[in-house]
């Protein structure tokens, strides 16, 4: 189904680096080529390797972007939550898929074809520099994400993981910080590298320490500090033990 032009959906897509850089009447171009799909959980939007160019704006849902090792296990990359984008690199190069994406849950993406995205991105300068800009930002998580199966044990893994997922999905709610990663979905574990008992041994420690709350709908992250220094970071403020609702700030 064709896609309604609102507010929202705008504003949405202004917050994305690749389209940061357009002017309205561009980005009101953008959206009018839009193709909305709503997906099932499971459904595979694209497999590693395929020729294909659409760009994918996750509008509801979870949408993984992983790969496979020789030994068949899956490692995710990423995870694109609601006004998250995906497959821009093959949109700009026209090459071969670099992951596959496979929806988490129900979920509903606007679909936007290379023909109609291009043409807008290569008549603003400020959006090509965008582009640039987040390529770059692509190839560091890559990095970062290489050097933490390469170097570090399994608690620094999964706290870096979990991090990096409150850092892009987090809300703060019931004093603390709640990602929408669900025990059992398998998406900590390839997000890390990691077998599933392990993060079920791990989380279980942090419960009883009172670094998070696992929940059925979630992770619910109370200590932001020590989570951040399981993860080899210092934390933002001096006191270790400190608390994510002691830490935020007042209104």
């Amino acid at each position: 189904m064709s896609v309604d032009i609102d507010e929202p959906l705008q504003t949405m897509l202004q917050r994305q680096p690749l389209f940061s850089g357009l002017p309205p009447e561009a980005l009101e171009a953008v959206l009018a080529a839009g193709l909305a799909r709503t997906l099932p959980a499971n459904h595979i939007l694209f497999l590693e390797g395929d020729y294909e160019t659409t760009l994918f704006v996750v509008l509801s849902g979870q949408v993984k972007l992983c790969v496979h090792a020789l030994d068949a296990r899956e490692i995710v990359l990423g995870i694109a939550g609601p006004g998250h984008l995906f497959g821009e690199i093959a949109l700009l190069d026209e090459g071969p898929r670099t992951a596959s994406a496979v929806t988490v849950r129900p979920t509903q993406v606007l679909q936007l074809e290379r023909e109609a995205v291009m043409p807008v991105l290569q008549a603003s300068p400020a959006a090509m520099l965008q582009v640039v800009t987040l390529l770059c930002k692509r190839l560091r998580s890559s990095d970062q994400m290489l050097e933490e199966i390469l170097l570090h044990d399994a608690g620094t893994r999964l706290a870096r993981g979990l991090k990096r997922l409150s850092d892009e999905h987090g809300r703060e709610e019931d004093g603390g910080l709640r990602v929408p990663i669900r025990p059992g979905e398998g998406t900590l574990e390839s997000h890390t590298g990691l077998q599933r008992d392990t993060v079920s041994r791990l989380l279980g420690v942090w419960a009883s320490e009172g670094m998070v709350r696992v929940e059925p709908t979630g992770i619910l992250i109370l200590d932001l500090d020590s989570l951040e220094q399981a993860a080899g970071r210092a934390p933002l403020q001096a006191h270790p033990a400190q608390t994510w609702t002691q830490r935020r700030p007042s209104a």
